[in-house]
């Protein structure tokens, strides 16, 4: 599966209403940058609507740091594992062993069997796997209060007119255009916060006009607090 995540930083946790210092260093090399802040009910509303109206799960979680969870999510690895995985991968190569015997050139049809035994298999730890693996991070990140918009799609599935490309840090990189909304009156998207620089007054008014110009309404736009020379 391709993982697609869309990044987010709590701002509840510290209440620095998206003008946090090491956010700026790490994701705004440029000093010109924007802290987008968007509503965290309306934007899991969107994502559910997202949801029910596409064949893509576009899910809102939060991300995991904490030594103690993630001990607590290994061990439920652990007891799934013990509890219903072993066992059906025990009966998976059983049957398996009965098929392969009776088989020396393997058909298609014996193939796809094999798939579906497999998939039996993996079932019961399929949807928490896909949860844990787009949510775990290492706990130095944890100032980052981070939640994150994931969608997953099939990696042999090329051809879907929703995954674009653009030319990335390591190449041809996919990705996937969610619709938010943003001229909607119900719109996420609440206030921007125009990073530290020496042009901040004139980066907020020329995203005033290009807000007003794309028909986006009810957003707060503010100049960073932090000095430049402190940056």
């Amino acid at each position: 599966m391709q993982l697609f995540i869309a990044s987010f930083s709590e701002d509840s946790a510290d209440a620095d209403g998206g003008d946090r210092l090491s956010q700026w260093r790490g994701y705004s090399p440029n000093r010109a940058g924007f802290s987008l802040g968007f509503d965290g009910m309306l934007l899991r509303a969107k994502t559910e609507l997202l949801m029910n109206n596409t064949v893509l799960p576009v899910l809102l979680w939060r991300c995991v740091y904490s030594r103690e969870e993630k001990n607590e999510i290994a061990r439920k690895i652990a007891s799934v594992f013990e509890d219903k995985l072993e066992p059906n991968l025990n009966a998976f190569f059983q049957k398996w062993k009965h098929y392969s015997r009776g088989n020396v050139r393997m058909g298609q049809a014996n193939r796809e069997r094999r798939q579906d035994l497999r998939e039996s298999a993996f079932d019961p730890l399929r949807d928490d796997f896909l949860k844990w693996s787009a949510t775990l991070k290492h706990d130095g990140f944890e100032e980052e209060h981070e939640w994150r918009l994931a969608c997953y799609v099939h990696e042999q599935i090329t051809d879907l007119e929703f995954v674009q490309f653009r030319d990335g840090p390591h190449g041809r990189t996919p990705y996937i255009k969610v619709p938010l909304g943003l001229t909607d009156p119900d719109s996420p998207l609440k206030r921007i916060v125009a990073g530290p620089s020496q042009n901040q007054e004139q980066a907020v008014i020329s995203l005033k006009m290009e807000l007003a110009k794309r028909g986006i309404r009810g957003v707060e736009v503010t100049p960073s607090g932090i000095p430049y020379r402190n940056w």
